[in-house]
């Protein structure tokens, strides 16, 4: 079953230094102001993709999301896990940097391009392991 889907203007995003928790401030447009709790590195990841000019410099720049209009759905924990930015509704994007119309965090020209699961932005499949061939002899 498909979960909710909210509508809200970004205000920014926050992070509890202590407990590293982080946090998406919005303004919803039924529920007012909110902080969703959500997996911060992840979703800075994707919001760099939706809209660029949110890293700067290496550091997270919150001008670079602030009044971006969203349409977003929380998980089973009550975690920011979706959201369509509403000058692109036809993509959604998934915290990770994922979108719903693209293969993950690789190039179509990666050998590992579609070849299987990727947690925490890396393939769990090891490189092909090759050796290089002796010439006029045979391999040991």
């Amino acid at each position: 079953m498909r979960r909710k889907l909210f509508k809200a203007t970004i205000v920014a995003m926050r992070r509890q230094m202590v407990t590293g928790a982080s946090f998406l401030e919005v303004v919803d447009d039924d529920k007012g102001p909110l902080l969703i709790p959500c997996e911060g590195t992840p979703l800075v990841t994707a919001f760099h993709k939706a809209f660029g000019g949110v890293i700067v410099g290496g550091k997270f720049n919150n001008d670079g999301i602030a009044g971006e209009k969203i349409a977003y759905r929380l998980d089973e924990k009550g975690l920011l896990s979706e959201f369509i930015h509403e000058a692109s509704p036809k993509t959604t994007w998934f915290v990770g940097g994922r979108s719903s119309t693209d293969r993950g965090f690789l190039p179509e020209d990666h050998w590992l391009y579609g070849a299987g699961p990727i947690v925490a932005g890396r393939t769990i499949l090891e490189p092909p392991k090759s050796s290089p061939k002796k010439k006029g002899g045979s391999q040991s």
